[in-house]
């Protein structure tokens, strides 16, 4: 067997394959062993009626085509094992030539698990992350936490910013030639000004209006994509008229921030102002490091990819990029959200999220593969403690279904599975070493920090 081979595109190999005559010749007097072995003759026994009329009644094609159909496979799966490559699908196979007394020749392309040859990664540099949280960001949480607090009173006056209306809406869509004219009427709504989901221009149109007060006024509506049977269309901004009536105007009143006020947001934990600027502090380090941790490692992996060189079949990619993208719309259907309305709110198209998606897929690829290759370099193992203490770890999240948990955990596959994410991490922190380990805070003890934990659950602190 003579086997060359070359590489149209990264990650894919296209394999000649040529056998000898005496191989083909071989493939077919099995064939013929075969097919006579399941037809009927007429005057003999199933297999026993000699193999010329076999072959006669039978056909000479189909004889050929029995041989090849089993030769071709045999032959592709020895070429691979011989060049030691590593395809990820089934091959695309085309018969050459395949003529009673020459060579039979074929090709074979295949996409190839991704490869890549590391660059000096233990040479790496990264930007470094500071975890020093600022007055300003306690002082947001300080913020959050008294308008988690607050009432909403009657005011007089007129309408102003960050202040609810309770109003009739009526709105008017403009006919447009796909849909007929749109009314929808809403009585005694709360609408807080700057916090409504109104196109712009709505939070204008009322403001300086008082209780009793009618007005009219008219918003562009924004184009937003929709997906029909056609494929994505575009609806032309529209304009939309308002009319509002106003019934009650309302402010928020902020609590105090008193000794009260912080024993209603720590539960009765802390008596002074001071314990609670103390504990949201250190809760913020620890969500900031947490964070930071979490940006140097992605930093660290990048940063090895672009000195390293990748073959990666551009079907992988696709097929990585269709994953993601499925795991978007679910995350989207679980949210009661389309896809439409999350490229509407983040001002995207169909083609610049796909293509978003298709760097995340080529991104996640690299990352796996580079890491798998450190591991390998590297010598890193794990030990069956670390995958029990995984296992473990996990199951404790699931109270009332741990045995059905723990039982799949600890399935060959999941275990598989389980040790890989182990090594691979290992292979980050790795990485996090040659560029001089995790970030540490600047501004708390490690005392302050595990004294942390002051607020409730129901009130996590926000992440910086």
């Amino acid at each position: 067997m003579k086997v060359t081979t070359e590489k149209p595109e990264p990650g894919v190999a296209t394999l000649t394959v040529e056998l000898p005559p005496e191989d083909f010749t071989t493939a077919v007097d099995k064939a013929l062993t075969r097919i006579a072995g399941r037809t009927s003759v007429p005057g003999f026994r199933r297999g026993k009626a000699p193999r010329n009329l076999v072959r006669r009644q039978v056909g000479e094609s189909a004889v050929n085509e029995e041989a090849v159909n089993r030769l071709i496979p045999e032959s592709y799966d020895k070429a691979i094992e011989e060049l030691g490559l590593s395809p990820i699908e089934r091959p695309k196979l085309s018969l050459v030539q395949a003529d009673p007394g020459e060579p039979l020749v074929f090709t074979a392309t295949v996409a190839l698990r991704p490869e890549v040859t590391l660059g000096e990664y233990s040479n790496v540099q990264i930007e470094p992350e500071v975890i020093d949280i600022s007055d300003e960001a306690v002082e947001r949480v300080i913020s959050q936490l008294r308008e988690s607090r607050a009432t909403w009173e009657s005011k007089d006056g007129t309408v102003g910013a960050d202040d609810m209306v309770i109003a009739d809406i009526v709105m008017d869509l403009e006919n447009d030639p796909t849909s007929e004219n749109r009314r929808t009427e809403r009585k005694g709504s709360e609408i807080i000004i700057g916090k409504n989901g109104f196109p712009p221009g709505f939070d204008s149109g009322v403001d300086g209006m008082a209780v009793g007060d009618t007005r009219k006024f008219a918003v562009i509506w924004p184009a937003v994509p929709r997906t029909g049977e056609d494929g994505e269309t575009e609806v032309a901004p529209r304009e939309a008229l308002f009319t509002v009536t106003i019934h009650e105007l309302r402010h928020q009143a902020l609590p105090v921030v008193d000794d009260e006020f912080v024993k209603s947001v720590s539960e009765g934990q802390f008596e002074t102002l001071e314990d609670l600027l103390t504990d949201i502090r250190a809760r913020l380090t620890v969500e900031s490091i947490r964070n930071a941790r979490s940006r140097t490692e992605n930093k660290v992996v990048d940063a090895a990819i672009a000195g390293a060189t990748f073959e990666i079949p551009a079907r992988l990619i696709e097929l990585e990029a269709h994953y993601l993208e499925d795991e978007e719309r679910e995350s989207f259907a679980r949210r009661r959200m389309t896809v439409e309305r999350y490229l509407q709110l983040t001002g995207q198209t169909q083609e610049s999220w796909h293509a978003q998606l298709h760097e995340a897929a080529e991104r996640q690829i690299k990352a796996r593969t580079l890491l798998d290759s450190i591991v390998e370099r590297e010598g890193l193992v794990v030990d069956t403690s670390e995958i029990d203490r995984e296992v473990t770890e996990t199951v404790a999240s699931y109270p009332t279904d741990g045995s059905r948990v723990r039982k799949e955990l600890n399935s060959a596959d999941s275990r598989r599975r389980i040790s890989t994410s182990i090594l691979r991490h290992k292979a980050i922190e790795k990485l996090v070493g040659y560029v001089g380990g995790y970030p540490v805070p600047t501004t708390l003890t490690s005392s302050e920090l595990r004294d942390g934990q002051g607020l409730s659950e129901a009130e996590e602190t926000p992440s910086e």
